[in-house]
């Protein structure tokens, strides 16, 4: 027996003083899918989940969760909570072996859950025990967000309407619609998850899809109607954060990738899940469409430190760059459609050959991390970490000339968007301010547009 765990005599004893003490105990059996799933999911998935299992111990599915970790012990013996090695992780006073390790123990009565649970036969009531804990708790809406903010709300991600007037800003659960050109906020959109990472338009200007999530716990793509007083559609729901969501020019495609290294396509008028792409072995960051006459290519790029080009619907992988020295965060194909430009951590834009996934040079910009791309015909925007967008012209296979800054004094920028036609741009900052360019001026000069969320007096 090991000195550091509660020895089953003593677990024994503890449990039936509970059972003693309790007196009249809740009736109804104990359910795994509402009671003791989002516990799992909220308490333990941060640190047991299929790309981070601490202890060779994994809880993201019922079947997962009912087998031993590297220790070989059972984590739960059905009717005897006494040898059930999860209980004991529960209520040891030892913080090297007491799960959840990194947060306050469990309420003694979520802790009473599990032992009442076990004690009951540690029945499983759900349809299928290889279902995701997250396709198994119930749907409910997401908490309201902050009525207003005490500290500036650093802005990851935007959209801008087509017809540029309208800036759609990332929040904490919450979405501001702020006019573009006043920076009034007109409206606030709510039940979305807790951190929002990437938005889309939809062609239809009526639809935006909404990615994001809680590390670890939850990942989620929305879908709202801009239109409609309705709440969101949820339209994928996932183990761990959904960090990049791209749509196609036809907006028949939906493209979601995140945590889990899986890249998903989506019809998102049906709805309907139609393809899974695992090519990566870590987190997606970013994802692009590329159009090219009757077909169309998905680029992606990873924390794997690579970059890939798929073709859509079939997933034929057509291209791969596997010479990055750092993860990649934003990638975008050329004017060609033959080649892709590629950059993150390793602080450089590499221009590589789908056909041979050989660089074929960089650009010349700042050594800094690049954090987002965007390209319109033959121009070029690239947010890097020096908080300036640097904008530039392409030839057709992505050779580049000289790239201009566009920047905020005294701001970084954290964020971009561009309308269709390259007439205007927008961004957020890592101070919550929006600016507006307007690009069609010579020497374009930025316009502060202010918070788009209430703050705190």
């Amino acid at each position: 027996m090991r000195a550091d765990c509660v020895s089953h005599a003593a677990l024994a004893l503890i449990i039936a003083f509970a059972c003693s003490s309790s007196g009249a105990e809740t009736s109804g059996k104990v359910s795994f899918v509402r009671e003791i799933a989002p516990i799992l999911s909220d308490q333990c998935l941060g640190c047991h989940q299929p790309s981070k299992a601490r202890g060779g111990y994994r809880v993201h599915a019922f079947a997962a969760a009912s087998k031993s970790g590297d220790s070989g012990l059972m984590p739960w013996i059905a009717g005897d909570p006494a040898k059930s090695e999860i209980l004991s992780r529960l209520i040891t006073q030892d913080p090297d072996d007491r799960m959840p390790q990194d947060a306050e123990p469990l309420a003694a009565t979520q802790v009473d859950l599990f032992r009442r649970w076990i004690l009951e036969g540690a029945v499983f009531d759900g349809p299928d025990p290889s279902l995701g804990l997250h396709q198994l708790n119930p749907l409910t809406p997401h908490p309201s967000p902050p009525s207003a903010y005490k500290h500036p709300f650093p802005i990851q991600s935007l959209v801008l309407s087509p017809d540029a007037k309208l800036i759609y800003a990332a929040g904490r659960r919450e979405l501001a619609e702020v006019n573009a050109v006043t920076g009034r906020l007109t409206r606030r959109l709510t039940n979305f998850p807790e951190r929002i990472t990437s938005l889309v338009l939809l062609q239809d200007q009526r639809r935006i899809a909404v990615a994001g999530g809680s590390p670890g716990r939850l990942g989620e793509v929305r879908i709202a109607d801009l239109r409609e007083d309705v709440q969101p559609t949820v339209l994928l729901r996932s183990a761990d954060m959904i960090l990049a969501l791209a749509v196609s020019p036809d907006s028949r495609w939906i493209a979601a990738g995140g945590c889990d290294a899986s890249i998903r396509l989506f019809d998102p008028e049906s709805g309907l899940l139609k393809k899974t792409l695992e090519a990566h072995s870590d987190w997606v960051t970013w994802l692009s469409f590329q159009p090219d006459g009757e077909t169309l290519t998905l680029v992606t790029a990873g924390r794997d430190k690579t970059a890939r080009a798929f073709r859509v619907p079939n997933g034929e992988l057509t291209g791969a760059w596997l010479d990055a020295t750092d993860p990649l965060m934003a990638t975008v194909a050329t004017p060609d459609g033959r080649h892709a430009l590629s950059g993150g951590r390793d602080k450089r834009i590499t221009r590589w050959d789908f056909a041979d996934g050989k660089s074929r040079g960089t650009l010349k910009l700042p050594a800094r991390e690049v954090l987002q791309l965007h390209r319109i015909d033959n121009v070029l925007w690239a947010l890097l970490g020096d908080g300036c967008i640097h904008t530039g012209k392409l030839e057709q296979d992505g050779k580049a000339g000289e790239f201009q800054p566009l920047s905020v004094k005294d701001d970084e920028l954290s964020s971009f968007a561009v309308s269709p036609d390259g007439a205007v741009l927008v961004a957020g900052s890592r101070t919550g301010r929006l600016y507006r360019w307007d690009l069609s001026q010579p020497e374009p000069k930025p316009i502060a547009l202010g918070h788009p969320f209430p703050k705190s007096q």
